[in-house]
């Protein structure tokens, strides 16, 4: 029966995906002309005893779970049917022997197109879609290099005829580069390709040609009304320069009436007066700095006071499926989203991590105060114990739990704990 399948397969060529240890995973696509449909075949290689696959989505679901015999040379070959419930999105093939582990991915782009994505190189935006004028940010690492060889990253922008412009390598394997959608006229799916040292992967996002409906008027009043805001910017620093004089000719003159006061007991009510006007006009500074600066940190806010790694199980020292982190507060939340399990997509809402901190994972509310990180996926981890941070992200504002409108705004400290014993 699987050599019937493999035949009637329009295969397009086969790319082997690195593995751990002497596992091995690769795949192929095709569509059966026989009318079972789109097909991803799953070829497992080096298996020692039973295989055990999962097929998990980005957002950590499992969404089928396969177990196999290999044959006498260690290979299995699983037809694997792309049903119509089937979402588009990134999915990771794992397989487990109880010896060796390997993970691999691929990308359902739409009804017609399954890429096959290569473990060498991870790319990461900061989101699905963009509108007119944003800057799309790319980042991304990679996993194994030949420093003797060219180590320039090539990168071509589908869609705009923008090929062929490049970005550095940094010397921990890391690369970025922003992408600046200015006078853009195209409206659609974008495809990002990466290439270094003859190895190459994509990755896409959604692009509107019309402003983001939310910041619309927002953008609109800015244009129309630019040289009015400059105008004004510059008459309030300079009031701001006068007020700071007058207030140090103000605390002059205070000095001095406080001094005189003891036998200038005629003129008490007057300087009660005076004293009056100097708070009104402090008060009146500190407000206009308020505006003129960053908003002065909410006095009713919650903060984060601790970020903490742990391996509930403890059965190994390394970061892994499974592991967690904590998210703890100085007081009680809001617990937005309430108590139940929140997607990765909601977890992003809540939090901005200063690293990467995995491919798939989910979260909840444990105690008003503490919100718990499951992780997934590992493979695009950067988390680093002792530098990572957590910062509310401010989608989802987390207020007091008495709803009081001061929202966290506060980074973390950084992150401790450990993977295990």
């Amino acid at each position: 029966m699987k050599l019937v399948l493999l035949l009637v397969l329009a295969i397009l060529p086969m790319l082997v995906i690195p593995a751990y240890a002497e596992l091995q995973l690769s795949f192929e696509y095709g569509i059966n002309v026989a009318g079972v449909g789109k097909t991803i075949i799953i070829n497992v290689i080096g298996a020692q005893q039973t295989v055990d696959l999962e097929i998990i989505a980005d957002d950590g679901e499992i969404i089928q779970t396969l177990s196999f015999d290999p044959s006498n040379q260690g290979e299995i070959t699983l037809p694997w049917i792309l049903s119509k419930d089937i979402e588009y999105g990134i999915y990771t093939v794992t397989a487990f022997d109880q010896i060796n582990y390997a993970e691999a991915y691929f990308y359902y782009y739409d009804d017609d197109v399954i890429y096959i994505l290569p473990d060498f190189i991870k790319l990461q935006i900061d989101k699905e879609n963009y509108y007119q004028n944003d800057l799309v940010y790319v980042n991304g690492n990679i996993i194994e290099i030949d420093w003797s060889e060219d180590i320039t990253i090539h990168y071509d922008i589908i869609h705009n005829s923008i090929t062929s412009d490049i970005t550095q390598l940094n010397n921990d394997g890391t690369f970025d580069f922003i992408i600046d959608t200015n006078l853009w006229n195209y409206d659609g799916k974008v495809q990002v390709t990466v290439n270094i040292q003859n190895y190459t992967s994509s990755i896409f996002f959604n692009y509107f040609d019309v402003p983001n409906t939310a910041n619309e008027s927002l953008y609109n009043y800015i244009t129309d009304n630019n040289n009015d805001i400059l105008s004004h910017e510059n008459t309030m620093i300079e009031y701001n320069t006068h007020l700071i004089n007058q207030n140090n000719t103000i605390n002059a003159h205070d000095t001095m009436l406080n001094n005189h006061n003891t036998t200038m007991y005629g003129y008490e009510n007057t300087i009660t007066i005076l004293q009056d006007k100097i708070t009104l006009l402090e008060q009146s500074i500190i407000n206009i700095l308020a505006i003129l600066n960053a908003p002065p940190i909410p006095s009713d806010a919650v903060q984060i006071i601790s970020f903490t790694a742990n391996d509930p199980d403890d059965l190994d020292v390394i970061f892994s499926i499974d592991d967690t982190i904590l998210v703890t507060f100085d007081s009680n939340t809001n617990t937005p989203g309430g108590n139940g399990p929140q997607t990765k997509q909601e977890v992003n809402n809540l939090f901005t991590f200063s690293n990467i901190i995995g491919q798939a994972y989910n979260g909840k509310w444990v105690t008003p105060d503490s919100f718990l990180i499951t992780i997934k996926g590992i493979n695009t981890s950067t988390l680093i114990i002792g530098n990572t941070t957590v910062v509310p992200a401010g989608i989802t504002p987390i207020y007091p739990a008495d709803n009081t409108p001061d929202a966290s705004i506060l980074e973390s400290p950084v992150l401790t704990g450990d993977w295990g014993e």
